[in-house]
This record gives structure tokens, sequence and C-alpha cells, in this order.
């Protein structure tokens, strides 16, 4: 944050019509009393909070957002850049009439850290197991996201997307190459110490790092962990739950490589004693392909879902969505948005998953789906 020092009394109370004026030099007291009334207001909105912004640019506590593939329609619903949308003020699915790759909540989200590049008041990560330059990094996390933040809030966002989004010295941009499959993003407002508190589901996740920034004037323990990569080695799974700058409980849940676990049947089922219906990437090897498991096969029932159609005329199959969300079965309105894909291998990758409780978002995620692989009877 940006401190403003007083070096003379000067009120701003009023328009800059009404500063103090002397006779002698009225005139140019006032025009210099205008000068720095423009200079602070400047300054002061440079130094707005760090936080989730919307599609217009306001801060909100959290927002939710699928991509839609490139589909068949064409115009602006099929060029792989549009996209669905609810936050924390409209928690309901609306299609937007933006695109990503160059308005809306996710440019505005992330362009506090492209105007902050090597900021001596605003931090950052960004992690992907895909680098912007296009290498791979399999003995990570398969997770992505970043995070920006001051002394004292700041926004986390989780996402599904490769080889995005460019580091911080870049500018925002939504490369051409990544529209062609759906994607999956979550944003969360939090305060500094609960995104220090998700930066210890890190050291278990082992993301892998392509740009950060921790100023000397923020103290965030276990996000300095994960910077200089002291990485919790022992077979874990664990999950913790924040709470948003409004008060709005998520849980986060976490698995590191060597706990060999399957996140979705094995770590988040059992938290909320619920099967699920996950949408997440099913295209590759078939031998690594995760099928439905049902009970009494598993304790709970963890289906694939096959094809999302969140709008009249508009659906894709599974295999045009590199998204990972999911939602409950036997119990109501809890979410996730995640990081790990149904796959065999992937149960030796670190990653996990941010689950809400917001009926809406999980009523609306239910509906979206228009087909899944069920349980025999």
């Amino acid at each position: 944050m940006i401190t403003i020092k007083t070096i003379f009394h000067l009120s701003l109370s009023g328009s800059p019509d009404n500063l103090p004026t002397h006779n002698t030099t009225g005139a140019s007291i006032k025009m210099a009393g205008q000068t720095l009334f423009v200079f602070l207001l400047v300054v002061l909105s440079a130094s707005a909070v760090v936080r989730c912004l919307n599609n217009e640019g306001k801060g909100v506590d959290w927002w939710v957002i699928l991509k839609y593939p490139i589909l068949s329609q064409g115009g602006d619903v099929g060029s792989g850049f549009a996209y669905t949308y609810a936050d924390a003020k409209s928690p309901s699915f609306k299609y937007s009439s933006l695109r990503l790759d160059s308005d809306g909540a996710i440019p505005n989200t992330l362009n506090q850290v492209y105007n902050n590049s090597g900021s001596d008041s605003i931090g950052y990560l960004m992690y992907n197991d895909e680098s912007p330059d296009g290498s791979q990094h399999e003995s990570f996390a398969h997770m992505k996201g970043v995070m920006g933040f001051d002394s004292k809030v700041g926004f986390l966002l989780s996402h599904s997307v490769p080889r995005w989004p460019p580091a911080s010295s870049d500018s925002y941009n939504y490369p051409d190459g990544q529209a062609v499959y759906g994607q999956s993003f979550l944003c969360l407002s939090l305060s500094t110490p609960n995104l220090d508190l998700v930066g210890g589901q890190l050291l278990i996740d082992k993301p892998h790092l392509y740009d950060s920034n921790l100023p000397d004037s923020i103290t965030t323990q276990n996000l300095a962990q994960v910077v200089s990569s002291q990485w919790i080695k022992d077979g874990t799974t664990n999950f913790i739950t924040i709470s948003t700058l409004a008060g709005e409980k998520f849980d986060v849940f976490a698995k590191n490589e060597e706990a060999d676990v399957e996140l979705w049947d094995d770590v988040v089922e059992p938290q909320y004693q619920s099967g699920m219906l996950v949408e997440s990437w099913m295209n590759g090897g078939l031998k690594n392909k995760m099928p439905t498991v049902c009970t009494p096969d598993s304790k709970y029932n963890t289906m694939n879902v096959r094809t999302v159609a969140p709008m009249d005329g508009v659906q894709w199959t599974e295999t045009k969505d590199h998204s990972k969300w999911a939602v409950t079965t036997d119990v109501q309105d809890v979410f996730c948005i995640g990081d790990i894909n149904r796959q065999f291998s992937q149960a030796k990758r670190g990653g996990g998953a941010i689950c809400g409780t917001v009926s809406s978002i999980w009523k609306d995620l239910t509906d979206f789906i228009s087909e899944s692989d069920p349980c025999p009877n």
C-alpha cells in the first residue's frame, strides 16, 4: 500500500473549487490545489485493495467462470473465448457478452499483478505444471493458479488452463491455442493470512512456480516456504477451511504425489460423505481413464460427466473439456473446482480442489450435466 505524507494541511472534503485560496495569489494557489487534488486521486487509486474483480472491474468476494470450447455454432458463442459467469453478488450462472481474451473478470483481476510487476508492496505467485514457454513439469503438482496480494488482502485464482497466464513481466493475453477446450476458473478474495493458510496446502501439493514476488514488507511464512521449495515429502492429504473477505467458507483440499491416492474418490468425497459427478479431462490412453465407480465396489458413487449443456442449443462432450469441477450427489449444495483429472496416473501427482457450499452454483452445475456414466441399476 502507498503511504501519503501530509506536507501541509489541505482539506479534500469538497470539490477542487472549494479548496482554500488566499487573496494575494489566489489563482495560482487554487490551480496548485486542483493539481494536487488530481494527483492524490491518482495515488489513492494506485493503492486500491487487491482482490477478485468482476466483469465491470469492481471488487467482489468470489466468482466462478466456465469457458466454452470452440463450437460449431461459430460467432462469439463458438469462438473459444465465450464464458458463463457467476459471483457472490449474482450467484447464478449467466452467459457473458464479453470475451475473456480481452475483457471481463479474468483480465481485470490479473491486471492487478501485471500492473505491479516487481512491486515492493504487491506480492504474487504464478504456478502451472505447463509453463507459458511450453515446458512441462511432471514431477510437480498437476495444478494451476495465481495469487496476488498486499500486506492485508489479496486473491486466489485457481484454473485449469495450461501454459497460462503470462509471467508478470509480460501483459495479459489469452492465446488462441488455448481457446480449443472448455476450462474452469475460481477466484476468492481473501485476507493475506488466509492466503498464507492456502500456502500451507501448497507445501503439500508442490506446484511448479514460474513467477513470484514476495516483498519484504509482506510477512507470509508458508508462501515464503513455497517460494523456497520446502515441500512436505511424507505421503500427505489434508483439507482446511478458509473464509473469504465477506465470510464465505471454502474448503481447500491438498494431496501430494507420495500419498498415491485419487483426489475425488479418496480425499474429497469422504469429507462430505457423498458421491460426486466429476467433469475432468478424459482424453488420452484408454488404460489411463478411470471409469465410473459405484457401491458396493467403492464407498461412494463417483460418476464421470460426459456431456455439458450450459444453455439452450449449446453443449459439448468431455473430449472438448479440460475443466475440472464436481458436484455432490448424496448431499446438496457442494461444488468444487479442482486440479486433478480422473486418470489413474494422477494418483501420483500432487494437487487438490477448492469446494464451496453455494446452493445456486451447485444447482446450476448439476443442471449443466446432460449426460454422465451412471451406476448400474
